[in-house]
């Protein structure tokens, strides 16, 4: 388990960022592709801090959240 606050990084190239969810019970939603192939990144416990409608691998998308 990383500490609360740790920097969480986008696993590939993605669009359309979203977040799912209240309190610490947050998801952020992130469409990648690789390849050709489309997937979905589900970022759980996450607070998103990246603010642009796509992100590049390896940028910080957001912060970890406490667990509860």
């Amino acid at each position: 388990k990383e500490p609360n606050g740790s920097k969480v990084y986008a696993i590939a190239d993605g669009t359309g960022i979203t977040t799912k969810g209240s309190g610490t019970n947050i998801a952020v939603v992130v469409t990648h592709e690789v390849g050709g192939i489309k997937f979905l990144g589900i970022y759980g416990h996450v607070t998103l801090t990246h603010t642009k409608s796509t992100i590049r691998k390896g940028e910080v998308l957001g912060k970890i959240l406490d667990y509860g």
